[in-house]
Formats: C-alpha cells, structure tokens, sequence
C-alpha cells in the first residue's frame, strides 16, 4: 500500500530563497527518462521568460519545443496562474505547454487549460510499504574482485586463499583505532563506486588511497600499515529475498507518480531512477548531496578527474573514516545535486573545516 508524503524528497534539494527548485529538478529529471535523446533544459529563458523546464525534440528536420511550468504549492493551481502561463508561453512558440502540480488544479483552471490547450499533470511522492512475507525479486548486486591491498612502500599484500575466503574477515582500522570490515567500507563506497559501473557498462578497476595511519587486519596475521586498495567491479544479475519484518532502519521506499490529469497516462518511478545530476557540473568549494543522502566536497578538477571528500560520514556513526578521499570521473554525477542552501553550505563548510585541521589529508595524485 502506498501512502502520500507530506514532505516529499524533492524539498530537500532546493534553496530558502528557491522553495521551488526541488520540484522542478525531479520534473526534469522525469522527463529526461521520458523523452530520450530530446534536449532537456531546467531553468531556460526564452524571448526574455524564464521556463522552468524545456524540452525539443527533433523530428526530422524540425524541432517541436515543450515548455513546463511547475507549481509546488499547498493548494490548487487556480486560474489565474493557468491564464499568466499561457500569455508568457505564447511568447516562445512552443508547440506544447504544460503544468505540472503536486497538488492538483481548480475546476476552473482545468477549464482554462483546456480552452489555451495546456496539457496539465500532477506529480506526487509516495511511501511504499515492504511487502509481507518472502518476496525473491530478480535485480542486480556489485561484484568485487581481484582485491589488492598495497603498503606505504608500493608492495602489494598477498594472499594464498581465495578472496571469499578472506575478504569477508579483512578489518580496516582508522585513526583513532576505529575499525570496519571491508565489506562494510565497500558497502559505503557503493553510491559512488555503482553510477561509474553503469556508466562504463563493464568491469570497472578502482583505485582507493588511505590516509597516513590506516591499518589493516588479515585473518591471523599481525596489523600491517596500508596505503590504498586496488579492485575491480562491476554489476552482475542477482535474485534478492526479501524477509519481513525488516530492520528498524530499513531505508523508506519512495515512489512517484506522474500524471495526467485526464487520465490518459500515469507513469512509476522509483527514487534511485531519477538522473538528479542532471545539469551538474562539479566545481571546486561547492558541496554536493545524492538520493542517498550523503554529503561530497569537490576539491579540485583536473582534466577528466574530480578529486572529492566524503563527508556525511564524519557526523554519523563510523566518525573513524570521515572524509574520505576520493578520485572519480569527474562526468560521473547521474544522482548528485548542487546544494544551494546557504546555511546549509556553511554548516557542511565548517564541518570540513574541523576534518581539514584535525585529519589533514596526503597531496592527491590522480
């Protein structure tokens, strides 16, 4: 059973002084799903207007533009602002106007829209209960292989057993003798390690660097110092079962609907299908936040790299390997979102701050 929300996701990427930005970044994202290979704008002017979302589709030789206005209101859309869309949209010769509400519209906004020929459609967030019971669903699981831990002096740590005999028993222990499993450590890894799969559609070889003081533990042997940890990855088919009840801190399972309001169409998305990124751009100093929740500074770019800190994990419980060090594709960004919010900035500024100062970090060599 699904219930509404009565603070949806989309709230939390947007600034005080931008209420609406959420909406229309999830309104964008969905139509980029949508209509694949047409080129999807958020935030264009056109003849001097601002839209909030664009679209043109190519056609032949011709290029049919879609321009959307989105309404994340706490009441009907009313007709005035049916009638104020439609004189701005005349203006850019557009060959479809939309509406998109959270709330749905007035009678008389349906009949204005009508008469203007403006499609309207709601979309909505929905919590989504775990089934009961014992469900196998079919789906995909992160495949890790050819582990190689390294010391500080370049040589590799070798293992004579097979990687499923001693990687689930490899324990890493941070500063401050604060200790994980590997297993656990690549769990936290995967919001990034997952989207650079996808995008490679292949197996993937990643290269992780330590801060100086790292240690790892193998099965039966003596602490030994490490300074990164070579492995490849990639997505392989898998069949989950799925048990009730579930954890306490079972995750929420948020769903939207988007709809027209005639009944035509109703599409399903699931939170981890949205491309939020979309429009991103990394730049140095500015902070960024995925469907996870996890927090990122981008330090610096270099040509194809981007060189970024984790740093949500200083404030929750494994405070041990707070902002980690990481170097990626810097065109990987499918689910992070810019976090516009000032105060919000400057809190995550001064957590960084405090990491800068007490964990300072080895120069990056990507």
């Amino acid at each position: 059973m699904s219930t509404p929300t009565t603070e949806p996701a989309w709230r939390r990427y947007q600034a005080r002084n931008r209420p609406g930005r959420g909406f229309e970044r999830f309104v964008a994202a969905i139509r980029l799903l949508e209509d694949r290979g047409a080129d999807v704008r958020w935030d264009e002017k056109i003849n001097g207007r601002q839209f909030d979302v664009t679209v043109r589709s190519r056609h032949g030789e011709s290029v049919d533009l879609t321009v959307i206005e989105c309404r994340d209101l706490g009441k009907h859309v009313q007709v005035s602002a049916v009638e104020a869309f439609a004189t701005k949209a005349a203006g850019a010769s557009a060959s479809q106007k939309v509406i998109v509400s959270n709330k749905g519209f007035s009678t008389g906004a349906i009949r204005v829209a009508k008469e203007q020929g403006i499609q309207l459609c709601t979309l909505n967030e929905f919590v989504e209960a775990w089934p009961e019971g014992r469900v196998e669903e079919p789906g995909e699981a992160l495949n890790i292989r050819k582990v190689q831990f390294v010391g500080w002096t370049g040589s590799p740590y070798e293992r004579s057993e097979p990687e499923e005999e001693y990687i689930p028993r490899t324990f890493l222990v941070f500063p401050g003798d604060r200790r994980i499993s590997f297993n656990h450590f690549i769990t936290l890894l995967q919001s990034t390690i997952v989207p650079q799969c996808r995008a490679a559609a292949r197996a993937r070889m990643f290269d992780h660097r330590f801060r100086p003081g790292t240690w790892l533990i193998f099965p039966g042997a003596p602490l030994v110092p490490i300074a990164r940890v070579r492995f490849e990855a990639n997505i392989i088919p898998a069949l989950f079962v799925k048990r009730l009840p579930p954890p306490v801190n079972m995750p929420t399972l948020r769903k939207y609907s988007y709809s027209e309001i005639d009944g035509r169409e109703s599409r399903r998305f699931e939170a981890h299908e949205l491309p939020l990124g979309f429009g991103t751009v990394l730049t140095p100093g500015k902070f960024y936040r995925d469907m996870l929740g996890f927090t990122l500074k981008c330090l610096e770019v270099r040509g194809d790299k981007a060189h970024m800190i984790h740093l949500d994990l200083q404030s929750r419980e494994h405070r041990g390997i707070a902002a980690m060090d990481l170097t990626m594709p810097a065109d990987s960004v499918r689910g992070w979102v810019l976090i516009e919010d000032e105060a919000e900035c400057a809190r995550l500024e001064d957590l960084y701050r405090r990491i800068e100062v007490s964990s300072p970090f080895p120069p990056w060599n990507p």
